[in-house]
């Protein structure tokens, strides 16, 4: 006959816990991308930052484009500035989309090569020891929560 196991009781904790743990490793994770993703402007004693991922240059990019055409075409339907409208369409989408088709092309690389090299290795290490955490607290919480997944 097989020997009886005793079943020792596995201490877990709170569910809430968990989430709260999570959801603190998740916030320093995103305040890492964010300050990767910060740019600075310096004018004299004038400093100005400002979190602009890809995806806030390219809309950027749009609006300006969108508003030059915009306004060229509302001027092109007045007699007396309809080659001002015309050159105001063609120079600004030229301008803008030139200059901040760089800026985004820029901000792409600068993303990319800071996703896959964070900062040298000792971030590496501290984003690796976020990333490990994340998991063993998502584990964690399926398993308080019987293997239902919750956001």
């Amino acid at each position: 006959m097989p020997e009886a196991r005793t079943l020792v009781p596995v201490m877990r904790r709170d569910p809430s816990e968990v989430v709260a743990d999570l959801r603190e490793v998740e916030r320093q994770l995103n305040e890492a991308w964010k300050d990767i993703s910060t740019w600075q402007v310096h004018i004299g004693p004038v400093k100005v930052n400002k979190v602009m991922t890809s995806r806030s240059w390219f809309l950027v990019l749009v609006s300006v484009c969108v508003f030059a055409f915009a306004a060229g075409v509302a001027l092109t339907l007045i007699k007396e500035t309809k080659e001002l409208g015309i050159a105001l369409v063609v120079g600004s989408i030229f301008a803008a989309a030139s200059f901040l088709g760089q800026v985004w092309t820029v901000q792409v690389q600068k993303e990319h090569q800071v996703s896959g090299d964070l900062w040298g290795a000792e971030q590496r290490r501290h984003l690796q020891r976020l990333i490990e955490a994340r998991e063993k607290l998502v584990d964690e919480r399926d398993a308080a929560s019987g293997g239902a997944v919750r956001g």
